[in-house]
């Protein structure tokens, strides 16, 4: 299980921040419309990797969980969204 958390969290890592999120001049790799942040891939990193361990505090352990959650959260929407631009091809 925690080599789940661990990939979801480094996908989650490849999202802007929501407030980078509506600027359209800004587009990043994944398209989405800023560059990743790295601070935030950095302390997803740091925290999967110590999950892996078994190292988590219980602080630790939720904030990364909660990473894990919204990563699913941004990939059900990000699936959806692509879904509505094929169907308006």
């Amino acid at each position: 299980m925690a080599a789940l958390f661990h990939e979801h969290a480094v996908r989650l890592a490849s999202w802007p921040r929501a407030r980078d999120a509506t600027s359209p001049s800004r587009e990043g790799a994944d398209g989405v419309g800023c560059p990743p942040d790295q601070a935030l891939r950095d302390r997803i990193e740091a925290l999967a990797s110590r999950n892996t361990e078994g190292g988590l505090t219980d602080e630790e352990r939720a904030e990364y969980e909660g990473y894990v959650r919204a990563n699913k959260f941004l990939a059900v929407l990000r699936r959806e969204a692509r879904l509505m631009v094929e169907a308006a091809r």
